[in-house]
Parts: C-alpha cells; sequence; structure tokens
C-alpha cells in the first residue's frame, strides 16, 4: 500500500503496473497493490492501518511521504519496536547521503526520496518587505497573512484533511508552540501545490507573497518575472519518501523495493506528460535524443486544469462505490 504526492502519481503507477505484469508472467506470482489516486482524496486507509494489533493484518510494505499513523507511539510498541520491519536501504550508499542522516540508524524505516521544500515569491504582493532568507523568517509578524503552505480540503466548509504536518513538525521542533502560533497568525490560506505554482504572480486573490511549496512545482511556476524562489539559508527543508517493509517478507517483495528505490523510477518521474504541461516547455526525446521543444499553450494549461478536475471527480465516484454507493443519476460535469 502505498501513496505519492500528486504529479507524480500517474506515471509511479504505469511503472508500476508494467513491472507487476513482467513479474507475473514470468514467476506466475500476482501481487496486490493498492495506491490512492487523484488529489486530496482517496487517503482513507491510512488513517486505520495503524490500529490493527495483528502483524498479519498490516500491509507487507507501506510506501509514504507523509508523517501519518505509522509514526505514533502505540504503534511504535506494537510493531516497529519488536522488529518486525527491515530496512532495505540500496548498498553502498554515496557518501553525500549516508553523511546527511538520510540512513535510518535502528534500521526499520527506508528513505528512498527526498522533495525540498523552499519559498516561493511573488514580488509585486511582497512589496516594500524583505525576502525571507531562512525557515525563522517566516515566523516574523511583519508576514502577517503573507503566506501559504500546503493543506487540502473537499470544500471551504469542510476541515482540512490533509497539510504540511513535516513543516509543523519542523517549526515545532527549532521554535516550540510559540513558532507555531507565529506561523500560523502569518498564514493566509493552505492550498494545494499543484495550484501554488499557477496562481503565483498573477492578480489573483487567492494569491499570497510567500509560497512554501516543493522545489520542483517552484521552479516551473510560469511567471518567473514576478516570482523568484528562494533556497533558505542552512538548507531547504527534506520532506522524506519512506517505505516501512516487513523482515520476513523481504524476499517476495524485492521487485517492488527495486523499483522504488532503483533507477527506473527516476527516469519514469521526469517523463511524465501532465507534468511537462506544468512547466513553460516541455522536451520531446526520440532515439535517445532531444528531437523538439514545444511552448505550453494557454489552452493546454487550461486542459490541464479540467483533467485535474476529471481525476478528483473519477476519485470521489470511486470512493463511493467502493463504500456501496450508486450512479443512478447521469453525470454532468463542468469545471465551472
Amino acid at each position: 500500500m502505498g501513496r505519492i504526492p500528486v504529479p507524480l502519481k500517474y506515471t509511479f503507477k504505469d511503472g508500476l503496473e508494467a513491472i507487476l505484469k513482467n513479474y507475473r508472467i514470468e514467476k506466475g506470482i500476482r501481487l496486490k497493490c493498492y495506491f490512492p489516486m487523484g488529489g486530496g482524496s482517496g487517503y482513507s486507509p491510512f488513517q486505520h492501518i495503524h490500529e490493527v494489533d495483528n502483524i498479519d493484518d498490516f500491509p507487507n510494505i507501506v510506501l509514504s511521504s507523509s508523517f501519518d499513523n505509522v509514526f505514533e507511539k502505540n504503534f511504535f510498541g506494537k510493531f516497529i519496536d519488536k522488529g518486525y520491519f527491515q530496512a532495505c536501504q540500496p548498498k553502498p550508499l554515496p557518501p553525500i547521503y549516508a553523511d546527511c542522516g538520510i540512513e535510518d540508524p535502528e534500521k526499520q524505516f527506508t528513505i528512498f526520496a527526498v522533495v525540498p521544500i523552499v519559498f516561493l515569491v511573488d514580488h509585486r504582493r511582497l512589496g516594500s518587505l524583505p525576502v525571507p532568507g531562512q525557515w525563522s523568517d517566516i515566523l516574523d509578524p511583519i508576514y502577517h497573512d503573507k503566506i501559504i503552505v500546503g493543506g487540502w480540503r473537499k470544500d471551504e466548509k469542510s476541515p482540512y484533511s490533509e497539510f504540511n504536518t513535516f513543516l509543523f513538525l519542523n517549526i515545532y521542533k527549532d521554535h516550540g508552540i510559540q513558532g507555531l502560533k507565529h506561523l500560523a497568525y502569518n498564514t493566509k490560506n493552505m492550498l494545494h501545490y499543484v495550484h501554488m505554482s499557477r496562481i503565483a504572480g498573477p492578480d489573483n486573490e487567492l494569491g499570497a507573497a510567500i509560497y512554501i511549496i516543493p522545489w520542483f512545482l517552484a521552479d516551473i511556476c510560469p511567471r518567473g518575472g514576478k516570482t523568484s524562489v528562494i533556497w533558505p539559508k542552512y538548507g531547504a527543508l527534506a520532506f522524506p519518501f519512506y517505505i516501512l517493509a516487513k523482515k520476513a517478507k523481504l524476499e517476495e517483495l524485492d521487485v517492488l523495493i527495486k523499483y522504488t528505490t532503483g533507477r527506473k523510477i527516476v527516469l519514469v518521474s521526469t517523463h511524465d506528460p501532465l507534468l511537462a504541461l506544468m512547466g513553460n516547455r516541455r522536451i520531446v526525446i526520440r532515439n535517445g535524443a532531444i528531437s523538439n521543444i514545444i511552448e505550453t499553450s494557454k489552452q493546454e494549461r487550461t486542459n490541464l486544469e479540467y483533467m485535474e478536475f476529471l481525476d478528483c471527480k473519477m476519485t470521489e465516484l470511486r470512493d463511493m462505490l467502493r463504500n456501496g454507493g450508486r450512479i443512478d443519476t447521469e453525470l454532468n460535469w463542468c469545471s465551472g
């Protein structure tokens, strides 16, 4: 069972399905995998997997990019501390990664990727205020109502079901509860990361002066003249992607572990057509060489928004059907 950030979901899924198909043909073994699709929904299984009392009822492998319930004290006491899981870090680990502490000293969790979290600054909205240069700067009250952080909720009447817990934990670690209060005072809104890079720059009422956002999304913001990416002093926040795999199942899970920790996933992730539409340009590669560079049109950006809207609608339908619902009315979707 796993979950992947929205821009990488479909490329990860496509690559995984190809790996599983080949494995089924070669070995005659069918591995069951579940990755909720869509943006901001379909995550309910992760809210309850830590509640199991028997290790056999827990997935053989969990892949996530969130500080979720498996980090709760009770789960550690039931399973982690008893040695049911084992790290599967590829060896040898390059010195640059070993030196930064990416390897779990307890040999239980496996960090297979990190996403740098940085600042995306809208200079027009920032006005005469100084550009924040480090994490402690965003706690200054001069930035009241000037910051947007990552989060998602179904609608304005619903509570936020997802938010950047990792950011909040690090602010708490370095600055305590007062640091969280200062950040809350300065936060205008919480938005999905994909939307941040779209609204930064133009005169959009949802926008703000400072976005706390993954670097790869900040870097594809189409309004480079009005915005800039700020890599914080002392380093970006390294948001980890982890694997939690059962020690007794490592041999059986080897094909999944190699796919997740190997080079293939990097190649797959960099060839996502939808991800390419978020940038100003996309590169077409044929026979190992660049054959064309295409400017992303305004209509393509509009179509991308509609495709993501349809994706969310399809996810809602799947969740409804899984819970015993019916589709007895005509589907008439429009994004407006």
